[in-house]
C-alpha cells in the first residue's frame, strides 16, 4: 500500500488527473460524491479533517441537531435512530463516517485546499504540497469555520471572559455571573439551552430562561463594558 507520504512526493512532482474534485467532507460533499458514484465518475473527496464528521465532533459538547433523525440521513442510508430523536454531535458524525465507509466513497482526510486555480479548460487543486488537475470542481463547505467576532469585542474589559462559538466546549469555560450570547441564530440558540441544563448553568442559577435582545441594541450599546460575560457565536444563518 502506498504511504502518505510517498503519494504526497509522487503527485507533487506528477499532478494526478480526475475529472471531479469535491471540496469538504460534511453532508452536502458525501451526498454529492453519492450520486457521482451512481454513475461511475471519477471523483475524489478532500476534507481538512483526520476523520470523517470530525467537523461535528470537534463543537460543543451539548450540541443536539435542531431537525428529528428521520431528516438527517443523507441518500441511500436512513439515519439509524428513532425518527423523532433530535442527536447529539458526535451520533451525527458518527453516522457520516459509517456512510462514507458503506458508501466506499473516495475521501481523503487531512487534505486541506488552500489553492484552485484554472488552466486552460481545467482546474488544478492544491493542498499543501499536493496537487491534482481535474475537469470539475465542487465546492461542498461553508464559511462557518471562519470566527467573526463584533468589532467593539477589543473595547470591551479585558477581566470578561470572551468566547467565539468555535472556541466553546461548556460553561465550565465561562466565568460566574450573566452571559451575553451575541447572535441567536441555531448555534447562539443551541449554547444558551446547553449551558442552562449544566448545573452550574451560565449564571450559577438553575431553570434560568434565555432572554434575547434585537441586534441593533447590541450594535448601539454605548457602554459595552457593563455586561458582566460576553461570547461571539457564528455569523447569523442565511
Amino acid at each position: 500500500m502506498e504511504t502518505e507520504r510517498n503519494l504526497l512526493e509522487r503527485l507533487d512532482e506528477d499532478p494526478e488527473s480526475i475529472e471531479t474534485v469535491i471540496i469538504g467532507g460534511g453532508q452536502a460533499g458525501l451526498s454529492t460524491g453519492y450520486y457521482l458514484a451512481e454513475q461511475g465518475r471519477s471523483f475524489v473527496i478532500l476534507d481538512s479533517h483526520e476523520r470523517v464528521g470530525d467537523a461535528w465532533r470537534k463543537r460543543w459538547d451539548s450540541l443536539l441537531l435542531f431537525t428529528p433523525a428521520r431528516f438527517n440521513g443523507l441518500p441511500g442510508m436512513p439515519f439509524p435512530a428513532a425518527r423523532d430523536k433530535f442527536v447529539n454531535k458526535d451520533e451525527m458524525a458518527d453516522y457520516l463516517e459509517a456512510y462514507a465507509q458503506r458508501m466506499e466513497l473516495p475521501v481523503r482526510g487531512g487534505m486541506t485546499v488552500d489553492r484552485l486555480s484554472q488552466q486552460g479548460d481545467r482546474f488544478l487543486v492544491s493542498a499543501g504540497g499536493w496537487r491534482l488537475v481535474a475537469d470539475n470542481v465542487i465546492v461542498a463547505m461553508s464559511n462557518c469555520q471562519v470566527p467573526w467576532v463584533p468589532p467593539f469585542a477589543t473595547d470591551l474589559d479585558p477581566g470578561i471572559a470572551q468566547l467565539h462559538s468555535k472556541e466553546y466546549k461548556s460553561p465550565s469555560q465561562l466565568h460566574g455571573g450573566p452571559v451575553l450570547i451575541v447572535g441567536a441564530g441555531n448555534s447562539g440558540a443551541d449554547i444558551a439551552i446547553g449551558g442552562r441544563q449544566e448545573p452550574p448553568d451560565m449564571d450559577g442559577r438553575q431553570g434560568v430562561r434565555p432572554h434575547t435582545v434585537p441586534d441593533r441594541a447590541v450594535v448601539r450599546a454605548e457602554r459595552p463594558h457593563q455586561h458582566r460575560a460576553f461570547r461571539g457565536a457564528s455569523r447569523p444563518e442565511r
